[in-house]
Parts: structure tokens; C-alpha cells; sequence
């Protein structure tokens, strides 16, 4: 059976990104374990269909949208693999986490009986049900305060005792790393970092290369600042673009994606800064790591970005984020750079500080200004 469930923890724990081929539900004919096994892939291909990205149901308005459409598709998911587990229990713990994932994303969109559902599972007999349903809280937890450290910081002081009291847990392993990225403070990545590290489990090493992989794109992305940066790759519209034809602006670089909540919350701050800022010298540009180009422009439109945004087909049609970002060693969205008027990168952590650096940047000299004999 093809693998239909693909965890990208760099992500949230992951995008579902589900078998290419077609499965039609309605042709599935008995009850046996290969026909459930038959109807579990049609209903991760359906969810895939009307949820690309889990990760979207960060966003309140999201859920609100995609909920009437979402949740009878992961209720149908959850009710199938538990007929599956009463039918054959062994063919059903290979779908415990996708029982997992619907029934957190069913309390993330306020199911009345999927937290239930979730207690049932940790009070389960079976260490893996039970941390499955430990990471299916956590991961239900997390979705809701996606930008609230202080609320993220209680999550990880949870999670820190469950791994101590289980360091053998290959699933609470991958649910401390799988946090890393969203985590939404310096400390907080480290600290989930540090405690995955500490657990005793295979996971462990599978994390530990995952992080030297990271190493290799470009060691860490503060070797870049203050060095010149210049940014290529194509529009959504598939068009080149280079920032270097934009030499004599200060550039406003914002790594993010339609899914990622924290992202679209700072999009009404950057239009402010763009609409006060662009007559004076500011552009900006997005990198996006969205995975469904139609929908990203459908969203461009809506919120009426001005500004280009890069977007890589090839990477979106894998589920991967942009190479652009990724070359950049960026672990977590949303980031943010700004380059000076003379091309060099002044820092990639101008999130917290865009009010204060941009007008500053823009009141430095210009590279023609810099040259004249007055300066």
C-alpha cells in the first residue's frame, strides 16, 4: 500500500499529504480490512482535497470558513479507523496517527467529542494510543495559541514532564520537535530543542540529522547580516525578479504563507508601513511557501497586497517551502529581513522592530548620495 501520510515536522507536526492517484470512497463494497485500509486513503484523499494544509486551521476566520466543509471529513476518518482498529487491531495501529491528527483538528474547530475521544485514547493500554492521544492534545493546544508565548510556554512545561516521565517515546519525541518551528520566542525553540535531545528513543537520531541538515543550508541565518544580500527567484506569476533592481530602497523581506496564522496577522502592519513608507523608498517583498498557487492569489487579491511575492511551483507541487527560505536556513515563520539602501542586510529579525529600523534605514544616505562629494 503506497504511503498516503507524510509528517513534514518542520511544520506543525505536518502537512497530510496524501497518495496522487484517485480513490473513489463510494466503490468500497464490505467490511474487511483491506476494503477499511481502501476507505481510510479515500478519506485522507478527500481531506486532502478540501485541506491542503492543516496548518490554516491556526487562523480563526479559517475555521470558521473551512469548518462546515472539514469537520464531516475527519469525523468520517476518525470513525473509520476506529472500525478498522475493532476489526483488526494490528492493521489499525498503522492509522493512529491519522486518528490522531482528525481528532485534533476536530477540537481545534470545536467538535464537542473529540476531546473525549482524545482522554480515551491517552487512558488506552497501549503506550503508543496513549502518547498518541498526549500528542493529539498537545498539538490541538498549540494550534490555538500559535502566537501566544506565554500560553506556548505552559504547553511546553506540560510536554517537559511527559517527556521526562517517558524518554523512550518515539511519538512525544517527534511532538517536542515537531514544535520547534512555531514556537514563537528564541527560548522556546531552544528549550523544545534541548528537551527532544535529552529523550533516549531512535527518534532522537532521526531529529539529530534532521538539525545537520538544516546546518548545511546555510549554517544559521545570522551569518548573513550586514553582508550584501541579493534575492532571486520568480513572482507568482512566473516572471524573474531580482532585488537588485531595487538598489537605492530599503527592502521590507517577508518569509511567510496564507497558512501560516502569525503571517497573515502581520500583513495588516506591513500594508500600514508600505502604504506610509513606499513613497519615501520602501519596498517590500514576500517570499511565499504556500503550497497551492491559486489559492495564494486568490489571497493576494482579497487583502490587496501591492507588493510582488516569489513562488516556486516545484517546491509547492513537494510541499516543500520556497528555496529561497530554505537556502536561508529559516526554521520558522514568519521572518523577517531588512536590506539597506546599499544591498546589505542589516538584520533578519526586523519583526519586532519594523516601526523603529525603517525609518531609520530610510534616512540614510543612498549609494549615489553616499558617493557625491558632499558626503
Amino acid at each position: 500500500m503506497c504511503n498516503v501520510r507524510v509528517l513534514a515536522l518542520a511544520s506543525l507536526l505536518g502537512v497530510i499529504a496524501l497518495a496522487p492517484h484517485p480513490v473513489v470512497r463510494a466503490a468500497i463494497p464490505s467490511v474487511s480490512a483491506d476494503n477499511l485500509k481502501f476507505a481510510i486513503e479515500a478519506d485522507l484523499a478527500q481531506l486532502e482535497r478540501v485541506l491542503p494544509n492543516p496548518r490554516v486551521l491556526e487562523r480563526p476566520d479559517a475555521r470558521n470558513k473551512l469548518a462546515p466543509a472539514v469537520t464531516p471529513e475527519l469525523r468520517t476518518l476518525d470513525d473509520d479507523v476506529v472500525v478498522l482498529q475493532a476489526f483488526d487491531a494490528e492493521a489499525g495501529k498503522a492509522h493512529l496517527w491519522d486518528r490522531t491528527i482528525a481528532l485534533a483538528l476536530l477540537t481545534v474547530l470545536g467538535d464537542k467529542n473529540a476531546p473525549t475521544e482524545l482522554a480515551q485514547m491517552v487512558r488506552s493500554r497501549s503506550p503508543d494510543e496513549s502518547h498518541y492521544g498526549l500528542q493529539g492534545q498537545l498539538i490541538a493546544r498549540w494550534m490555538l495559541v500559535i502566537d501566544n508565548a506565554d500560553e506556548q510556554a505552559k504547553i511546553v512545561d506540560d510536554l517537559g514532564k511527559l517527556d521526562a516521565a517517558h524518554p523512550e517515546s518515539e511519538i512525544l519525541t517527534s511532538a517536542t520537535s515537531g514544535f520547534i518551528s512555531t514556537a514563537a520566542t528564541p527560548e522556546l525553540k531552544a528549550r523544545l530543542r534541548e528537551m527532544a535531545l535529552a529523550m533516549n528513543n531512535p527518534e532522537v537520531a532521526r531529529f539529530k540529522a534532521r538539525l545537520a541538515a538544516q546546518a548545511e543550508l546555510l549554517t544559521d541565518a545570522g551569518t548573513i547580516e550586514n553582508r550584501p544580500l541579493v534575492l532571486t527567484g520568480n513572482t507568482i506569476d512566473g516572471a524573474d525578479f531580482s532585488t537588485a533592481a531595487w538598489r537605492g530602497k530599503v527592502i521590507l523581506v517577508d518569509f511567510w504563507a496564507v497558512w501560516c496564522a502569525p503571517c497573515v496577522g502581520e500583513l495588516p502592519r506591513v500594508q500600514k508601513l508600505y502604504g506610509e513608507f513606499h513613497g519615501k523608498g520602501l519596498e517590500v517583498l514576500g517570499v511565499s511557501n504556500d503550497y497551492d498557487n491559486v489559492a495564494l492569489k486568490k489571497f493576494i487579491a482579497e487583502k490587496k497586497l501591492a507588493w510582488p511575492e516569489l513562488f516556486d511551483p516545484v517546491a509547492a507541487a513537494k510541499q516543500q517551502w520556497n528555496p529561497v527560505t530554505r537556502r536561508l536556513g529559516i526554521e520558522g515563520l514568519p521572518a523577517m529581513f531588512l536590506i539597506d539602501r546599499r544591498g546589505i542586510c542589516r538584520t533578519v529579525s526586523a519583526r519586532s522592530e519594523l516601526e523603529i529600523l525603517i525609518p531609520k534605514l530610510l534616512a540614510e544616505p543612498s549609494p549615489a548620495e553616499s558617493n557625491s562629494p558632499e558626503h
